[in-house]
């Protein structure tokens, strides 16, 4: 995939190394340190895969803080995150040209990213523009000879990026098990364990131990190892136990032991599919998950290049609980649909599932400022007879005022919560409090909503005082954006599940990536 190859140039030029409230000139208020918080939240969240969640992080930054640096590493970030991992060049180029008018210090790097980005997207013209505008402003800037050998590149008529090509063998996942293990200890499933450079045997304990890997208490010295069988193998992890297919690599680091599996992606989904839907719901539904799951997955494979792995074993990313979890229907849905991804413009998408939409589907521009084609806002009546639907929450205005107060929002005498902003599925995008100290207009979901605050299921609801409570009615659980397995659940008592992929994910394809 063309993107992918650009990454380490990109990467060189947008790193952003976010900086501590003390670094700020000794700056200590309360909304500096909710802004850079949620900044550095949103690179966690890009270590995580959430991508579009990392946007809505960093904008929420950018709009609470003051501080001239802040606001420009919030753009900064935005805009790697824009080109890098949601495959967005061209709004990455607008946010570049945002920071090149509010921050005159970076035009320079604006203007050859922005021209970078347009030759990545196949905007020849404009890119060949671009570079021309860069050295002319900047004939001795950091950036000329690489302006100069892209115009040499333009010279020729530049192609799109090419469709991904159809992968000659499935692809193998890096799945994150544990991290910071003391022990973990191997045992074969019906063939030995064997562990490179060490041997094999029925069984095998690993601990880290001078920046090394202990095996059967015998020191290795490797930093690294990886553990093979033919079967499944059984996993302790300081406790935590598994059974997978495929390999295994240990890593150490600091002291501790990381452990990722590595499992083909067809394997991986026979786990991912019943710990993400119910084994029990109609064939089709079950289809469409892991149609969806797979795509997720792939899309993550290809976009965490640079990474320790693809995904995580847990909600940070998709459920997997390992060979426990698998069933026959399932696995039925998994190879019915093997090596069927989600396509649009001949790219995987970034396939987003939330638990239930809550009747309306959200639009992830509205909600994480990253906007997708087939990621809108449209009507979903078929979630609402699905379980999370509808909610409902209290809270007293003291509860209210000093769960803000933990995040660093002062809300002194709140007096309402009205909305400020909203998106069109009707989700409260910002709201507004009014308090004895004015007003102050936050983001629902990164501050109000959030599992730091009141731990909302969605933004998709009203707001309704009565005395001294508030009364938060509500609909949905999640984000609201893409796939809802609870309304798919329904859609697949009628529908296939290619139309069910299509109603969620509307303009894709389903395409044979691999078999």
């Amino acid at each position: 995939m063309r993107q992918c190859r650009t990454i380490p140039v990109i990467l060189a030029v947008l790193m952003v190394v976010c900086t501590s409230v003390s670094a700020l000139g000794g700056a200590n208020d309360d909304a500096e340190q909710l802004a850079r918080w949620q900044l550095n939240n949103a690179d966690l969240l890009v270590d995580e895969g959430k991508y579009l969640e990392a946007v809505e992080y960093v904008d929420s930054s950018y709009e609470i803080s003051r501080y001239p640096k802040t606001r420009r590493d919030a753009l900064l970030s935005k805009a790697m995150i824009l080109a890098i991992f949601l495959d967005a060049p061209m709004q990455a180029v607008e946010v570049y040209r945002q920071l090149a008018r509010e921050f005159p210090e970076t035009a320079e790097t604006a203007a050859y990213q922005a021209a970078f980005l347009a030759m990545q997207a196949g905007r020849t013209d404009e890119a060949r523009q671009g570079f021309r505008d860069y050295l002319k402003r900047y004939p001795e800037g950091r950036f000329r000879y690489q302006a100069e050998a892209m115009l040499e590149t333009l010279g020729e008529p530049s192609a799109r990026p090419e469709p991904v090509a159809p992968a000659a063998e499935r692809p193998v996942l890096r799945v994150l098990l544990a991290t910071k293990c003391g022990k973990v200890a191997l045992s074969g499933r019906g063939a030995d364990i064997c562990v490179d450079g060490v041997g094999c045997g029925p069984t095998a304990t690993l601990q880290a131990a001078n920046g090394g890997v202990l095996v059967n208490g015998r020191a290795g010295g490797l930093q690294r190892l990886d553990v093979r069988s033919d079967k499944p193998m059984a996993l302790d992890m300081d406790g935590k136990k598994k059974v997978v297919r495929g390999d295994l690599r240990i890593t150490v680091v600091g002291n501790r032991l990381s452990v990722t599996n590595l499992v083909d992606i067809e394997a991986y989904l026979r786990s991912v599919v019943p710990a993400e839907s119910y084994a029990s719901w109609p064939l089709e539904t079950l289809k469409a998950q892991a149609v969806a799951a797979r795509t997720y997955a792939y899309y993550q494979k290809l976009h965490r290049t640079s990474r320790e792995y693809d995904v995580r074993a847990d909600t940070f990313d998709q459920m997997y609980g390992g060979v426990g979890r698998e069933t026959g229907r399932t696995d039925q849905a998994v190879r019915e649909t093997a090596g069927k991804v989600l396509t649009y413009g001949g790219k995987p998408i970034l396939a987003q599932y939330t638990a239930n939409s809550g009747g309306y589907c959200a639009d992830a521009g509205a909600v994480f400022s990253a906007a997708k084609p087939y990621l809108v806002a449209h009507s979903d009546p078929a979630s609402l007879k699905g379980k999370m639907a509808t909610w409902t929450r209290k809270f007293t205005t003291a509860e209210i005022v000093a769960s803000l107060k933990k995040i660093g929002v002062d809300a002194p005498g709140l007096k309402s919560i009205e909305p400020e902003v909203s998106g069109p599925s009707g989700r409260i995008i910002k709201v507004r409090l009014t308090h004895a100290g004015g007003s102050t207009v936050l983001r629902t979901r990164t501050t109000l909503a959030s599992s730091r605050v009141l731990g909302l299921p969605e933004v998709l609801m009203g707001v309704d005082k009565r005395g001294d409570t508030y009364f938060f009615n509500g609909r949905g659980h999640g984000h609201g954006v893409g796939y809802s397995q609870w309304g798919a659940a329904e859609l697949g008592k009628e529908w296939r599940y290619a139309k069910i992929l299509g109603f969620y994910y509307p303009g894709t394809s389903i395409e044979d990536t691999w078999r």
